[in-house]
């Protein structure tokens, strides 16, 4: 296991600074944070709030993802990723224009807030 039990005195978060080196990696922590922990956002959010709490590393690419992605988000993530872990994931534009956010499903989930942490000038796949 990736994580080990989430105590209340963390509040069942993800451990903040985590390090993932793979997408399936990530697959297999956030399966784990939803089996053991009831928070309803992967870190704090009462002085994190949209700071990032886990980084993923994609290839040559850094995927950071936010203290306030939700419980919901994740379990929608986990779902779609499940058959093909490795499947690519979009990076397109956030709402204010820059080209960074990562799409790694068919939609864009509410509440899924993981980004690269250089903008691009086009859209890619990752």
């Amino acid at each position: 296991m990736l994580i080990k039990a989430y105590s209340q005195g963390t509040g069942g978060w993800m451990p903040r600074g985590m390090r993932i080196r793979s997408k399936v990696e990530l697959l297999d922590a956030l399966r784990e944070w939803l089996n053991s922990s009831d928070a309803p956002t992967i870190g704090d959010t009462s002085l994190f709030h949209g700071r990032y709490w886990v980084t993923v590393e994609v290839g040559t690419r850094r995927v950071k993802i936010a203290a306030d992605t939700t419980r919901e988000a994740v379990r929608s993530v986990v779902v779609a990723l499940a058959a093909n872990p490795n499947r690519s994931w979009r990076v397109v534009a956030n709402q204010n224009g820059r080209i960074n956010k990562v799409v790694p499903t068919a939609s864009v989930e509410l509440g899924w807030y993981a980004y690269l942490t250089q903008a691009l000038d086009h859209e890619i796949v990752i």
